[in-house]
């Protein structure tokens, strides 16, 4: 029996069954589970003390905020290239191309093609006379787009052997202060357009990678931006075959909608 003035024991048994000894004092009643954190933790659901992850971008090594900036300015001084590049991001998506780790074509040297193609364009047409003239600004845009799509398929569908050439963007216009001119006018002069692909033989240059696609970097000097699509005949014969559908698809039918259906009511998302 427990001892006169004792809580009654667990379970309504004896201190016995509680596993306590005859005529022990009870146990003091333990501690408060802990309350729910917020965020990620440790124990189930995330319950108990919390983890914090720190994450940074600022390595030496790391330029992946310098090829934002570099594209974010681009877009800017060629409006076209975000839409040319979301057209070919579906379509290279639609036929398995996407992606650098199963042999595709990446975001950022796929943007650098497609922003080369344009400054190509440009320089063939610079001091031209005319232009679009007046008119429906939509029209004008679409105009504009539908050209800037031709000329990236007519390049490196046809164009360029993109097995044997390396692809130099244009430098783009110098930011402020004296350095930003400096580097610009440094980068002004130097040659880019469609170069030679590095060989064996080519010593520094053939670390930017042979057997793949060759597209210089030109936010870090030798780097090619390129280098892991190794599956680029697929990816130049799928811009081949896209240039091939858009000069079938009748006048008055959706370029788009052709190129990126695979069947009817069936779209491709970026």
């Amino acid at each position: 029996r427990p001892p006169p003035g004792a809580p009654p024991a667990a379970n309504g048994g004896s201190p016995a069954a509680n596993g306590d000894s005859p005529g022990a004092p009870p146990l003091p009643p333990g501690p408060p589970p802990p309350a729910a954190s917020v965020g990620f933790g440790l124990g189930n659901g995330g319950v108990g003390l919390p983890l914090e992850v720190a994450i940074s971008i600022k390595g030496k090594d790391h330029k992946g905020a310098a090829a934002m900036k570099f594209l974010r300015q681009a877009e800017t001084e060629y409006p076209a290239l975000a839409p040319v590049l979301a057209v070919q991001k579906a379509y290279l998506a639609k036929r398995g191309l996407r992606g650098v780790y199963k042999g595709g074509i990446g975001s950022y040297s796929l943007a650098l093609m497609a922003l080369h193609s344009m400054q190509q364009a440009a320089a063939r047409s610079a001091g031209a006379e005319g232009g679009l003239g007046a008119g429906d600004d939509d029209v004008k845009d679409a105009k504009i787009l539908g050209d800037s799509l031709l000329q990236f398929l007519e390049m490196y569908g046809h164009t360029v052997d993109l097995t044997k050439a390396s692809i130099k963007v244009h430098a783009l216009k110098p930011g402020k202060g004296k350095k930003a001119a400096e580097a610009h006018e440094a980068a002004r002069k130097a040659d880019w357009g469609v170069l030679p692909a590095p060989t064996s033989g080519d010593g520094p240059r053939a670390a930017m990678g042979g057997g793949t696609l060759q597209v210089q970097d030109p936010t870090q000097t030798g780097n090619n931006a390129g280098s892991g699509c190794f599956g680029v005949v697929g990816v130049q014969a799928a811009f081949k075959d896209q240039l091939k559908q858009l000069m079938a698809v009748p006048a008055d039918a959706s370029l788009l909608q052709h190129i990126l259906t695979g069947a009817p009511g069936k779209v491709c998302v970026v």
